[in-house]
């Protein structure tokens, strides 16, 4: 059994982060907020108006583009989707029973279909606009769409995966993709002078003294008092992914989310975990995905993953070599990168230790990560 002691962070909103739609049902006097789409899905939550409290709580694979209360039952329609990248445009139409706080998906095919506009008619019948299924020889799919009526008799009752192709058949019609994210945070703004865009936490350690420190999109690291009370917060645009705390926690290294495709150099930070201070910066020529190779904060490394701007070809199945900083003996580990190579582990006359990443094929070693030990 689990116990609470303490929440950090709580406030209102906080469960669906950043939002992105809002919708309000003035009838029950109920509040839909969409969050911005993260890596696991885009939450939905359904806040009483008043209280602001959460009622229920989804999690759509997609973006969500639409919301719409039913008229007189407890229901949310929620519309979402996305472009493949290739060819589909895909996505899901649920139902989400606010008494019950189960959501049903309601389309038949697994890719679904990109809703972008949902209105109820009456008790009966939903209007749904969607992108077309796909934008082959079609340059006006991103800017037309395609309109359906659903009916159904009792939407409570209505099965999953139920909606057909057929359902779904209707006119093509003009359909702009307008952004409600603007309007969203001004809607939630006013409702709460309190409220911040929170996102994803991303790790998480607790200090000796009862601190909690954590990294989460769009802040590098935050300090949290044992009395809950937030300490200091060191901002960044992308966030923090990992924390390797030193060993007299005085402070801490922290791997920022740095995306390949943005072609920016990878980013290690140590923080002062007194205020929140940079002591340190390296950029690792190579791509670090996780941060537990700092001997300078471990006493042994457990695991590193690596990855090169572009993977050699052709593929080769790497094995990551460790190499003990003191008793020089070597670990094999595995990994599933199409990257061969092995990381060595040295410490120079200064007392740093050193980890570098060595590649087969080209027979050079360049450093990757650097810390006092």
């Amino acid at each position: 059994m689990f116990k609470v002691d303490r929440i950090l962070g709580d406030r209102p909103f906080a469960e669906v982060g950043d939002p992105a739609l809002t919708v309000d049902d003035e009838r029950q006097h109920l509040l839909a907020v969409a969050g911005t789409h993260e890596p696991g899905g885009a939450p939905v939550g359904v806040y009483g108006s008043n209280s602001l409290t959460c009622r229920a709580l989804l999690r759509a694979r997609y973006p969500v583009h639409a919301m719409a209360f039913h008229p007189s039952l407890p229901l949310l329609a929620v519309g979402s989707g996305r472009y493949d990248g290739g060819y589909f445009f895909e996505g899901e139409l649920l139902l989400l029973d606010l008494e019950t706080g189960v959501a049903k998906p309601l389309i038949e095919h697994d890719l679904g279909r990109q809703v972008l506009g949902l209105e109820w008619i009456d008790e009966h019948e939903l209007r749904v606009l969607m992108a077309p299924p796909d934008d082959w020889q079609d340059k006006n799919a991103w800017v037309e769409g395609h309109v359906a009526v659903v009916h159904r008799p009792d939407w409570r009752s209505v099965p999953p995966s139920s909606i057909t192709g057929y359902d779904l058949a209707g006119p093509r019609v003009p359909l702009p993709r307008p952004d409600g994210q603007e309007e969203a945070r001004r809607r939630i703004s006013d409702l709460s002078t309190s409220w911040d865009p929170r996102r994803n936490i991303r790790a998480i350690e607790e200090l000796s003294d009862g601190r909690i420190i954590t990294a989460l999109d769009g802040v590098g690291l935050e300090s949290w008092l044992p009395s809950g009370q937030k300490q200091w917060t060191v901002q960044d645009d992308k966030g923090g992914r990992d924390i390797v705390v030193a060993t007299d926690e005085r402070s801490a290294w922290i791997a920022l989310a740095r995306p390949g495709w943005e072609k920016q150099p990878q980013s290690v930070v140590r923080l002062s975990l007194e205020d929140g201070a940079q002591l340190d910066h390296l950029s690792p020529p190579l791509r670090c995905l996780w941060c537990d190779a700092l001997t300078a904060c471990r006493p042994w490394p457990r695991r590193i993953q690596l990855r090169t701007e572009q993977a050699p070809y052709p593929p080769r199945q790497p094995n990551l070599l460790l190499r003990h900083p003191a008793q020089g003996r070597r670990v094999a580990h595995r990994s599933s990168r199409s990257v061969a190579g092995h990381s060595r582990f040295g410490r120079d006359v200064g007392g740093r230790i050193s980890a570098c990443a060595e590649d087969d094929g080209l027979h050079t070693s360049v450093p990757l990560l650097v810390g006092t030990g």
